[in-house]
């Protein structure tokens, strides 16, 4: 809690010791992942922060703001390395190619940029996108770029010669994230429309359509070793899936008052829940009045650790 702002974005260090944090306060903090402790402020930007991202040795820091800037920052000290202007309006994602040497960026003028990560210098201008950009990433060899927009596709490019190889077009609203398989074989994505979709890298056929959120799903992810997604909604909810059947595994509910639970795929079972948490999730029954009656059984929608049935 050091921020004077809410916190628009955030990352893992390659190592897992220490987090980033952008916020709209215009700073990105450096905390220690283990202690809570924070290590350094980082203040450079002219306007907030809406994405970072570490550089695979986690020697160097990438973020991006509102005022149409990235920039580079080393890790160790918090010290300024590069400010990299070009695109023309705010810079919405970034992400560090897998060998550390380029930068990739996405913007609300419809733009993609690759950087020189030593020089700062721009290598590439990706345009095809009729709407802002909203998301980017490397496939995990480097060769390809993945990107998803508000006009509603994603849209897969060389990364070496800039070229568009394919367009994804499926969901019904913008797509807000997206991410590659470990293996590089599969791409996820997820939209305003509530819905996460897996497709073929290679052909860019859509393979499952998930559907279980009931608002925008924000944020996506694979697990590192490809067996599962992770998906993150409007409506307070993470969602795990089984990544070869698209089966919802697991929800787990933010709620109000400190409050979370997590729910068996199909419902019917609380796996864990805060002491009060139920009572936001219905696990109760109430009279015409809205009197309460009884926290509902076991049998009914399955036990509330902790409490007795």
């Amino acid at each position: 809690s050091s921020h004077a702002s809410y916190v628009t974005c955030c990352a893992w260090s390659p190592d897992g010791s220490r987090l980033l944090s952008g916020s709209y306060d215009g700073t990105l903090r450096l905390w220690d992942a283990t202690t809570g402790r924070e290590l350094l402020s980082l203040s450079s930007h002219a306007s907030y922060v809406t994405c970072c991202a570490w550089s695979p040795d986690g020697s160097r820091l990438l973020s991006g703001s509102d005022d149409n800037t990235l920039k580079l920052w080393d890790a160790t000290t918090g010290r300024e390395l590069l400010s990299l202007t070009g695109h023309s309006n705010w810079v919405t994602c970034c992400a560090w190619s897998p060998d550390g040497s380029r930068l990739l960026s996405g913007s609300s003028d419809s733009m993609l940029k690759l950087w020189d990560a030593a020089s700062g210098k721009e290598i590439l201008s990706l345009k095809s996108h009729t709407g802002c950009v909203l998301c980017c990433a490397w496939s995990p060899d480097g060769s390809r770029l993945l990107s998803g927009s508000n006009d509603d596709t994603l849209r897969l490019w060389d990364a070496h010669t800039g070229n568009e190889l394919i367009t994804l077009s499926g969901h019904s609203s913008y797509v807000w994230c997206c991410a590659w398989s470990p293996d590089g074989s599969s791409l996820l994505s997820g939209s305003s429309d509530s819905m996460l979709k897996l497709w073929d890298a290679t052909t860019g056929r859509e393979l499952l359509s998930l559907s279980g959120h009931s608002s925008y799903v924000w944020c996506c992810a694979w697990s590192p070793d490809g067996s599962c997604l992770v998906s993150g909604s409007y409506n307070n909810t993470l969602k795990l899936w089984d990544a070869k059947t698209g089966q919802c595994l697991w929800t787990l509910h933010n709620l109000p008052e400190n409050q979370s639970a997590v729910i068996s795929g199909d419902g019917a079972q609380i796996l864990h829940a805060t002491p009060e948490a139920w009572r936001w999730l219905g696990w109760e029954e109430r009279d015409a009045k809205g009197r309460f009656i009884r926290r509902l059984p076991a049998e009914v929608f399955g036990p509330i650790p902790g409490m007795e049935d």
